[in-house]
């Protein structure tokens, strides 16, 4: 029983893990806005 609970917590630590990075990715650039004048979509301007 201890070890089907401790998988259980591995499983969901992932879950929720995966979760709050994908949060993070998706609401970090409207957190932290690139400078003026960067276009996002061309790579030469973000050099």
């Amino acid at each position: 029983m201890k070890i089907l609970r401790n998988i259980l917590a591995i499983v969901l630590g992932l879950i929720i893990g995966s979760a709050v990075n994908m949060g993070l990715v998706i609401l970090g650039p409207s957190v932290i806005a690139p400078p003026e004048g960067v276009d996002m979509t061309n790579m030469e301007s973000l050099a």
